[in-house]
Parts: structure tokens; sequence; C-alpha cells
């Protein structure tokens, strides 16, 4: 089987922690492993891959949710990419006309190295306060069901390719076991947009189709993070609590409050000390060092860490605990 040179795109920003993940899925592929290796190797924005054939490259590609763009290098040149369209449009969500949505390739890397950060595999519960159009919701939702890259109803230069195996792809989806709705994260939708309530309704409607489920867990209220007549639809029992945030900032700031990132985290305070037996963890977009440093202030309880990414600006991420993050090995 002849083997090719590859160049990967990474959500901006997230080069090290795309080639971290990419490492991962380099040891998992599922096919019988001949006497060579795979380069991975950095280069300016990109990651090149040297040494990968085509059923190697399907098997990238089908898990390929985390990448923004992979193409195939001919002398040195691109060829073409197998993504066709940028690997973030997944096909399914409508848009909002007023809505500025973290692209899905970056939600995705961010609910993966908040769950990795605390060491939860599957979270009890999703509060998605500014849920907006819900992004990470609906990546959450992909991650628990277990689709491959070859069920988002787009398009798939890959499948157009002349060396695409049929065979490959019929094998990664016989291997691939979908999650029962039942053991989906239920979820609650928090934004005080009124017009969202159409959209969600829609939004609803679409994965329900795309995933062929009867219902989804999902609860939809307009309400205000920063009140709390959204708490009565806490579940009663409760071990952990996913909050990830994407608060109006940049393009959205005329929308915001006052000091809002800093009276998001005198919530989240109030929130812990109301619900002292829950784990809350999660993390929060800051769209400039003024936002996060109001936010590291107002979380004196909490455990922290930051990392820095590319959305429209350069952008903080402030990732927090409850409770102490275990040092990763």
């Amino acid at each position: 089987m002849k083997h090719f040179n590859w160049e990967i795109h990474p959500p901006l920003g997230l080069k090290s922690q795309t080639m971290e993940r990419l490492n991962k899925l380099l040891e998992s592929i599922p096919f019988p492993k001949k006497k060579k290796s795979i380069q991975l190797k950095p280069q300016g924005n990109a990651i090149f891959l040297e040494g990968a054939n085509p059923q190697e490259i399907t098997y990238i590609w089908f898990n390929g949710f985390f990448l923004r763009d992979l193409f195939l290098l001919k002398e040195g040149r691109r060829k073409e990419s197998i993504f066709g369209e940028k690997a973030y449009i997944r096909g399914v969500k409508s848009s909002f006309p007023t809505s500025a949505p973290l692209a899905e390739d970056i939600a995705n890397h961010l609910i993966y190295q908040a769950l990795g950060l605390v060491g939860i595999g599957k979270p009890d519960f999703l509060l998605l306060p500014f849920a907006g159009t819900g992004t990470f919701a609906t990546e959450l939702y992909l991650i628990q069901k277990g689709f491959g890259f070859a069920d988002l109803p787009r398009n798939h230069n890959l499948m157009e390719s002349d060396w695409f195996s049929e065979a490959t792809l019929q094998f990664l989806q016989s291997k691939k076991q979908l999650g029962n709705t039942s053991d989906l994260t239920p979820s609650l939708w928090i934004d005080t947009d009124p017009a969202l309530s159409t959209y969600w309704k829609k939004e609803y409607e679409n994965w329900k189709k795309f995933g062929g489920e009867k219902e989804l867990p999902w609860t939809f209220v307009k309400s205000s993070f920063l009140s709390d007549d959204w708490e009565q639809f806490l579940p009663k029992s409760l071990n952990n609590c996913f909050i990830p945030m994407n608060p109006p900032y940049g393009n959205r700031k005329e929308k915001r409050e006052d000091n809002l990132y800093k009276n998001i985290g005198y919530r989240l305070e109030n929130i812990v000390k109301k619900y002292n037996s829950v784990h809350f963890f999660g993390f929060l977009l800051c769209g400039s060092e003024k936002d996060w440093s109001e936010a590291m202030n107002a979380l004196p309880s909490f455990s922290k860490k930051t990392i820095h990414i590319t959305h429209s600006s350069d952008t903080r991420v402030l990732f927090f605990s409850s409770e102490a993050m275990p040092e990763r090995s």
C-alpha cells in the first residue's frame, strides 16, 4: 500500500493539543501495523504527517472532529483537502443571525481538555449559561454518541478521492458503537435572548432527526445565569456539573453587562457554597486580559488553569474546578 505525506491544519492556537490527540489516535489505529513509523512534525501553524497510507488517513478523518483541515501533499504542494469544506462545519446546526458561536473544532478541544483536567469521562450534568446556539451541548452529544465523521450530513471530499477505500470505511463503521440516549449527559440551556426560543426548538428537532432519537435530555430556559430562577431545573442528586461558558465579548460586547466576568466569578462561588457536595468544573472564554483578570480574582476557592486560543482575536480560556485538578501523567 502506498504511503503519502499530509498537511494537517489544527484550530488556531491549539497546535500542541492537536499533536497530543493525533499521537493518541495514531496509537489506536485498528489496522495491522508494519515496521514503519508515522512522523508528526509541527511547522508554522500546520502539522506535517509523513508516511501515512490511505487506510490510516481514513481512520484519522473518521475521528477528525478536532481538526480544521487535512491536505494530501504531492511534490511538497497541497493537492486536495480530504474534508472539502472546513471540518468544523457539521452540517446539522442551523444558523442564527445575531450569534457569534465558537467554531465546533475549538469547542471539541476545550471539552476534551476540561474533562481531562478533572479526570471525568462523562459529566453528570451540563449547565450551559450564555447558551447561544448550543455548540458545547451539540459537540458533547457527538462525543458521547460515538459518531464518525462520515455520519455527518455534509460534503466529504475523501469519498471522492481516487485512493479512497470503501472497505476501510465499512470496517470503521462496523466497529463503531453508538451510545444510548439514556447514557447522554442531561443539559440545561440558559440564555436571556428571547429570539433563541424558536431557534432552540428547531435545533432540538434537527439533532433528534440526525441522531435518530425519540427525545434528547435538553432543557431550555430563558433566564440569566446571574439569577437563581434556573436552579429549580437542577437534578436533586448530583455528583458533578460541567459548566462551559462563552459570554458576550468581541463583536457581541455591546450586549454584555457591566462587570460581567467579575459577576460570573461571584456567581460560581455562591453556587459552590450553596451546593457544597457537588463538584463544579468547566471553562470561561475571556476576550480580554481585563475580563480574565476579573474572573481570576473572583474565583479564590477554585483551582484554575489558563490557555490561549485564537477565536476572532487572542482569547484566554480559564479552566476552573471547585476541587483540585489531578496531576496529569
